[in-house]
């Protein structure tokens, strides 16, 4: 059954557009991936792809050996706890 996933993610380890259009092109190489827009400015990429053909740990997996972390929604960070906890 194919399963299509439109979702954003945020990308952590950017430092320049150069590195956004890294982790672009590295999204769309792979097999299942129809379309991948990093937004350098919010840390972010839209990913369309097919869960059938690419698993969002293999998408972790290939942004992680170009130098930068895709991380879920559901995922917080260090900073970001850190964060919640100075706001309580």
């Amino acid at each position: 059954m194919m399963t299509k996933i439109r979702q954003f993610y945020r990308v952590e380890g950017m430092t320049c557009a150069s590195c956004a259009k890294s982790v672009e092109t590295m999204l769309t190489s792979l097999d299942g991936v129809k379309e991948a827009v990093v937004n350098f400015a919010d840390a972010s990429v839209f990913v369309d792809y097919r869960e059938d053909l690419v698993s969002f740990g293999r998408m972790q997996e290939r942004i992680r050996e170009i130098g930068y972390r895709l991380v879920a929604k559901d995922e917080f960070t260090i900073e970001e706890q850190e964060q919640k906890e100075i706001e309580k």
